[in-house]
């Protein structure tokens, strides 16, 4: 293992090498129960192969002689299991980015780069009226683009959130022995349907797919955070910053949206 590989490994937050440990365990299960174990021992020669190949060209050569000995049906399984295994370990970083950033919420101290903080800028400069004239004329316009790299599925989307669901779980301290091992199960059972999926669309995206892929956003993001983000700006001053603006001024983006900020609001 080179020296940087090593350094990388060792700076890795334990939590995120027990996540990717856990998570590339159930991929390794999945795979030996769907393929046998000679698809899990050809997914692990490949990928010790190309570890190899950063240092020593050679084994570069020996990568693509690994990859054209294989009939069509077995490339085409390792190179599922890669992506499964990329879309797993990119749920671990962004699940313990989420992880470090609770943790320094703990300590309650009004971090420089929270929205806490920012008010109290915006307060200093503008005095209390004028901020409350500038969060009244506040808009946010979402942007969506098409670019190649939000390609995946709606169905892989929503199969990578669900593994995230069981990692969540996880996290719990009060969960007990039993509520862990059937968060785990579950996690297994999830980590499987992420396989089973297909990668690729079998036919060619229509716009009304685009249309539906957009709305997957405002359903599984913006209808929960927008409302979170108010509750947080009114907590940033002991007068309720947004109250009086919430009620004379609603979002007024859709009948559907106006019914679940308001309702996710009072809750």
């Amino acid at each position: 293992m080179s020296q940087l590989r090593t350094t990388a490994r060792a700076q890795m937050p334990e939590a995120l090498r027990r996540d990717i440990r856990l998570l590339g365990d159930a991929l390794g299960q999945v795979l030996s129960e769907w393929g046998g174990p000679e698809l899990l021992a050809d997914v692990e020669r490949l990928r010790r192969t190309v570890i190899a190949a950063r240092e020593d060209e050679a084994m570069q050569v020996e990568a693509e002689r690994l990859v054209a000995d294989w009939p069509l049906e077995r490339a085409e399984q390792v190179a599922r299991a890669f992506a499964c295994y990329f879309h797993l370990a990119n749920l671990a970083e962004e699940h313990q980015r989420a992880r470090a950033l609770r943790e320094r919420d703990r300590g309650g101290a009004v971090l420089p780069d929270s929205l806490a903080a920012t008010v109290a800028e915006l307060r200093r400069a503008l005095g209390e009226e004028g901020l409350r004239q500038a969060l009244a004329g506040l808009e946010v316009h979402p942007v969506f683009t098409a670019h190649p790299t939000e390609a995946r599925r709606r169905a892989v989307v929503t199969s990578i959130r669900r593994v995230g669901d069981q990692l969540e779980r996880l996290d719990d301290p009060a969960l007990s022995a039993g509520e862990q091992s059937e968060a785990k199960r579950r996690l297994l059972e999830e980590v499987d349907l992420l396989w089973r999926t297909a990668q690729l669309r079998s036919t060619q995206v229509q716009p009304q797919d685009e249309v539906r892929a957009v709305m997957a956003v405002f359903d599984e993001s913006l209808f929960q955070v927008v409302p979170d983000v108010y509750r947080a700006l009114d907590t940033t001053s002991p007068a309720p910053l947004l109250r009086r603006h919430w009620r004379s001024r609603p979002i007024t983006c859709c009948a559907g949206w106006r019914r679940r900020a308001a309702g996710s609001a009072g809750r």
